[in-house]
């Protein structure tokens, strides 16, 4: 499982960062990044891509 942020659509609104605090952080530029492993949490990170209010967040299933 991987996660791909579409930068272009990410408003920072930080919803996944709430849902997924290991996982998601808001970089210095503003758009969210990939800080964690997505495995150590699957249930979360499903969640926070599927509330992602923008739609920047895509579930790839390896």
């Amino acid at each position: 499982m991987r996660v791909e942020v579409h930068r272009d659509r990410c408003l920072a609104t930080a919803a996944c960062v709430y849902t997924a605090p290991g996982v998601f952080d808001v970089g210095d530029d503003a758009v969210v990044v990939v800080i964690g492993d997505p495995e150590s949490d699957p249930e979360a990170v499903r969640n926070a891509v599927l509330e992602c209010p923008v739609a920047a967040l895509e579930l790839i299933e390896d």
